[in-house]
C-alpha cells in the first residue's frame, strides 16, 4: 500500500541538475527577439531569489518575536506571576 513510485529524490535532484547544465550549454548562441537566452536565464534566476529573500526576512522576523513573546509567557508563569493580558482576557 506504501509503495513509492519513480526515481528517488536525490537520482532526480542529479538528473535535474544534469539538464540544467545542458540546457545552459546548449544554449548559449540562441537569442529572443535579440536577447541572448543566457540573459532570459539570468534575470529569472534573480527574480526567483528576489523572491526567496522578499518571502525570508518575514519568517525570520515572525519567528523572532513569536519566540520572544512566548518565552516572556513562560518567564512570567514560573514566576508566579501573570501577564495583564491575560487577566484581562479572564484567563489564568
Amino acid at each position: 500500500m506504501n509503495e513509492k513510485r519513480g526515481l528517488a529524490l536525490h537520482w532526480n535532484i542529479l538528473i535535474a541538475l544534469f539538464l540544467g547544465v545542458l540546457a545552459g550549454y546548449l544554449s548559449g548562441d540562441f537569442t529572443i527577439a535579440g536577447t541572448p537566452l543566457v540573459s532570459v536565464y539570468e534575470f529569472i534566476g534573480q527574480l526567483f531569489l528576489n523572491a526567496l529573500k522578499m518571502l525570508i526576512v518575514p519568517l525570520i522576523a515572525s519567528s523572532i518575536a513569536l519566540g520572544v513573546a512566548c518565552c516572556t509567557v513562560i518567564v512570567s508563569r514560573l514566576q508566579g506571576e501573570d501577564l495583564p493580558a491575560l487577566k484581562a482576557n479572564g484567563k489564568s
